[in-house]
């Protein structure tokens, strides 16, 4: 058994990080932009900050109103790890709890998923993670190796894996929060979240492999040999492409106007 912590290549200080990929996460960026404009048609935050203060207009918050709110929800999502509970989700009505999480999901759509106007970058970072668990893997087959090996990393790490992959929907694009709802939920992705990769290797030396996000099969855009397996050299040498495609991406998107993002 070999225990890897795995690096975070949306991290600021991780080693080739981009101005562009760090401005995916501001507010000063197109997706957020349409994403509150969407947030204000559907909830009214001073509606809800009401509810905790008499007079909503004295109230002075670094990132407006709505951060505010968002900031509530989060508490209250989080609220439910902790010994001591506070009835946080009493602030909001069932509507509104629903809307902040399709607001926070497609969040996550944006920062990591398929989203036109982040260019890709919020994706194809993950080919990082994704090429050195198939290099490895390849390393440790030829060796004829027995055992696992373990990455920790955040749940963020295996978003941008998952669309790279084309695994189910998560590769879907969308331009809207109740677009990107339909095919990617960022609560299949919990903490504690597990991706495994188990090798099946027959006397004959063949290896097939098979894919599950939290023990479950994953669907992929490749022929199976049988059920959830897949041939290995398939498998390596089709996302090894899809990793160098997303590298020469990575390296076309750098020259790009950040203005534009």
């Amino acid at each position: 058994q070999r225990v890897y912590s795995g690096a975070n290549p949306y991290g600021r200080v991780c080693p080739g990080i981009h101005t562009l990929d760090m401005k995916i996460y501001t507010e000063n960026t197109a997706w957020f932009k349409k994403s509150s404009q969407w947030l204000d048609g559907k909830m009214d935050a001073d509606k809800v900050l009401g509810r905790i203060f008499k007079d909503v207009s004295r109230l002075e918050t670094p990132a407006g109103h709505r951060d505010l709110v968002r900031r509530l929800w989060l508490i209250a999502c989080d609220m439910q790890c902790l010994d001591r509970q506070v009835p946080v989700w009493d602030i909001f009505t069932a509507e509104e709890t629903m809307t902040m999480a399709i607001a926070e999901n497609f969040r996550y759509f944006c920062q990591k998923g398929p989203e036109p106007s982040s260019f890709g970058r919020s994706w194809q970072l993950g080919s990082r993670t994704l090429r050195y668990i198939l290099e490895e893997s390849r390393k440790d087959i030829a060796l004829g190796r027995h055992g696992i090996d373990l990455n920790f990393g955040h749940d963020g790490n295996i978003m941008p894996m998952l669309v790279l992959l084309g695994a189910g929907t998560w590769a879907r694009e969308a331009s809207t929060p109740e677009d990107a709802l339909l095919s990617w939920q960022c609560w299949n992705i919990p903490m504690g979240t597990n991706l495994q990769m188990v090798f099946y290797r027959n006397d004959e030396g063949r290896i097939l492999l098979r894919l599950t996000l939290n023990e479950k099969d994953l669907s992929l855009p490749l022929e199976a040999v049988e059920g959830p397996y897949y041939d290995w050299n398939t498998f390596y040498d089709y996302y090894m492409e899809k990793c160098d495609a997303a590298d020469k991406e990575l390296e076309r998107s750098a020259a790009i106007d950040i203005s534009l993002f």
